[in-house]
């Protein structure tokens, strides 16, 4: 998770069974987070505390999942690290804007609606 707002996606992933990496600029979203999972779920969470642009790598993923990280400023220092980190056949699920979106070139898309200006994508890597 890259951006973890009000905990909604991370704790539905957690109920679903998933291993969750949070990355989330605002300490409070963390604890929000661990104030709503289960002692069993929190197992399954780790929360690190800054932005993914900051993050000399990410870790290695299934799934990648931002609603908004690949819209602004750090998009284009972003993307190849999210690439980097997904998986051969992991999933992409993203907000993103028609620029970006022209990278999934090769990616299977699984599903895309635009929403105003964005593109919001779940697109399988190659």
């Amino acid at each position: 998770m890259i951006g973890c707002a009000n905990g909604a996606e991370t704790t539905a992933l957690l109920a679903l069974g998933w291993t969750v990496i949070g990355i989330d600029e605002d300490p409070d979203v963390h604890e929000k987070l661990h104030a709503l999972t289960d002692e069993a779920s929190r197992e399954r969470l780790t929360s690190v505390v800054g932005s993914a642009a900051g993050q000399d790598r990410l870790p290695e993923a299934d799934l990648v999942l931002t609603r908004s990280a690949l819209l602004g400023e750090h998009a284009t220092s972003l993307w190849p690290r999210i690439v980097e980190a997904l998986r051969p056949g992991g999933i992409l699920a993203a907000r993103l804007t028609e620029a970006t979106a022209r990278r999934l070139r090769g990616w299977e898309l699984l599903s895309e609606r635009y929403t105003g200006a964005t593109l919001e994508v779940v697109a399988r890597r190659p």
